[in-house]
């Protein structure tokens, strides 16, 4: 399932660069290569009574060790539930299901360049749902970091994903080194406390003659960080992509 959230960001992104994208021989740019490793973070599983929110809080010093470095650039939430509902009667053999419930999650972490960052969806326990997923911004079949925001830096992603060079000459967007590190670098931004929000509102099914309750439900859960360790290196043949219709300097 994709998170509705997330994906409008990156839909307006896509908008606003709509004919905007192109490639270009110039022989001025940056190329950007980039390690990305997925981090174990926290897991476990919780009650939450129905009509409740639940509020955990996690702090990356349970992270042992960075093999990639810390620079954390986004985080990843699965939530997985089933239904626990109950039933009692004469007429639940012949009837009497469930009635879905509604399971809301929500991630947040404070950024210094996005204070109140969060990222929250929703979905019901009803028979072949795949839970709820916090944080993935998916496009052309890769992950796109939950902490990127803004064109620049969706400019900077695509160049890395295609293995492209990032643009830097007079007519189109002037990407500066520093400009780059400091969209793709969070330095300790991504690190210290993480709030996950889980709240459950139940609702209880049943017919005639069959009595079913329903006071929460059991929600599994699973946090990873996203890293990255990167390279800027100046290219001076590489093949090159610019955002055609942007002209401000990038510094």
């Amino acid at each position: 399932m994709r998170i509705v959230a997330p994906m409008v960001i990156l839909m307006v992104l896509t908008s606003t660069l709509s004919g905007c994208m192109g490639e270009s021989e110039s022989s001025s740019g940056y190329l950007v290569t980039v390690t990305e490793e997925i981090v174990p973070f926290a897991s476990g599983s919780e009650y939450v009574n129905d009509g409740e929110t639940l509020t955990l809080i996690f702090n990356t010093d349970l992270i042992e060790s960075w093999p990639n470095g810390s620079n954390v650039v986004g985080v990843l939430v699965d939530l997985s539930f089933d239904e626990d509902e109950t039933s009692s009667g004469l007429g639940c053999a012949v009837g009497g299901e469930p009635e879905p419930d509604t399971i809301r999650g929500t991630v947040r972490h404070s950024l210094l360049r996005w204070t109140d960052w969060s990222s929250g969806s929703s979905n019901t326990n009803y028979q072949g749902n795949s839970g709820v997923k916090l944080g993935y911004s998916e496009m052309l079949d890769t992950l796109y970091p939950s902490f990127f925001y803004g064109s620049y830096v969706f400019d900077i992603w695509i160049s890395v994903y295609y293995s492209h060079g990032i643009g830097n000459n007079e007519t189109q967007v002037n990407f500066s080194e520093s400009g780059i590190r400091d969209k793709i670098d969070f330095g300790e931004e991504g690190l210290g406390d993480y709030f996950l929000d889980i709240t459950v509102d139940a609702e209880a099914g049943g017919s005639f003659q069959c009595q079913h309750d329903d006071e929460g439900e059991q929600v599994d859960y699973e946090i990873r960080l996203i890293t990255w360790d990167y390279d800027i290196e100046p290219c001076s043949e590489c093949y090159v992509y610019v955002p055609s219709c942007v002209t401000d300097d990038y510094a």
